[in-house]
């Protein structure tokens, strides 16, 4: 009496065989490809496609008239940075506190990039600028040094990066190379608060990295930035806003410190007579 096949039988004795005779190298292969693939993408949006974003940048700033002093000014920013560790800072602190809040996670800007975003809002003299959420005041700084606005104010919240920006201020005073600089820096103020509580109504351009916000942080934010003055200018990373007071002006993609970054210019329309 013949025994009952099961109709897969066959098929399943197929797979093993071939199974067997598969080299384990190969298996091996075949199992490591989807982490190739992660590791290849972290290496192309971490560090191939930002070093010639970077390239390209550099490349068409510098067939600019005021490339030379463009290029002074961010050899001294990237200078005055060389020994802020803040990322390292703001983990610290966090563990320390138990903070698992994502709105904290850090990130900063690139100096060439930042001017060439900040350059969209057409800054002058007369203007002051924010930047919420100012880590180790980097833009804050920028704004300054790059486009001599009438004052640069950072808001932070975290004690640590708050008083990092402060011994940088300090570091940028003692540094002779910068001396020409002093009296622009002594616009600069920074403020250990979070910016949903503090008043910056007198705010002509706004920097927000927006891209970890909470959507009900994110949705205040836009209601009090709302109420700025008309024609004030906001720079948003990630996040659009989708309001009648605002209207879009600009839009790309630009490197910062986490990789490729959207980025958003608003202004603040005219109130109806």
């Amino acid at each position: 009496m013949k025994y009952l096949q099961y109709p897969y039988e066959g098929t399943c004795n197929t797979i093993l065989k071939l199974s067997k005779t598969l080299k384990r190298p190969m298996f091996y292969f075949i199992i490591a490809i989807p982490f190739l693939l992660v590791i290849l993408r972290l290496l192309l949006t971490n560090i191939v496609v930002p070093h010639f974003k970077k390239k390209e940048q550099i490349k068409q700033l510098s067939q600019r008239a005021d490339w030379p002093s463009i290029e002074e000014k961010t050899d001294i920013l990237e200078a005055v940075y060389k020994k802020v560790h803040a990322k390292s800072s703001s983990i610290r602190y966090r563990f320390l506190h138990l903070i698992q809040n994502k709105e904290f996670i850090y990130g900063e800007i690139d100096f060439l990039s930042f001017y060439t975003i900040l350059e969209r809002t057409s800054p002058s003299t007369k203007d002051v600028f924010y930047d919420l959420g100012s880590g180790s005041g980097r833009a804050v700084l920028s704004a300054i040094v790059f486009f001599n606005v009438r004052k640069a104010i950072g808001i932070e919240l975290l004690p640590p990066l708050y008083e990092q920006s402060k011994k940088t201020i300090q570091r940028f005073k003692q540094d002779n190379a910068e001396k020409e600089y002093l009296p622009q820096i002594e616009r600069t103020q920074f403020i250990n608060d979070s910016f949903l509580h503090y008043d910056f109504s007198d705010a002509d351009i706004v920097y927000v990295a927006a891209t970890c916000l909470s959507d009900t942080s994110w949705n205040d934010l836009i209601s009090k930035m709302a109420r700025l003055k008309p024609g004030s200018r906001i720079i948003v990373t990630t996040k659009t806003i989708e309001h009648e007071q605002f209207e879009s002006i600009y839009q790309s993609v630009e490197l910062m410190s986490w990789g490729l970054c959207p980025i958003r210019v608003y202004k603040i329309k005219q109130v109806p007579v």
